[in-house]
């Protein structure tokens, strides 16, 4: 299991970082995230989960993490 910091997973969804907490703030559906004392944290593989349901259409919240 891989641990991605915000800026990495930013990368990976190609999106700014401050988007990307800004997703988190605002509770995205979908976008798994884990908090390790002030930083935010995400599993590789929830990132790739979530980037595939942007890509195939479907709601965020339909995607099982």
């Amino acid at each position: 299991m891989q641990m991605l910091n915000t800026n990495e997973a930013a990368k990976i969804l190609n999106v700014h970082a401050v988007t990307l907490s800004k997703w988190v703030r605002n509770k995205k559906p979908g976008l798994v995230c884990y908090r390790v004392g002030r930083e935010l944290k995400f599993k590789r593989e929830d990132v790739e989960a979530f980037l595939q349901s942007c890509k195939t259409g479907c709601r965020p919240e339909e995607v099982k993490a």
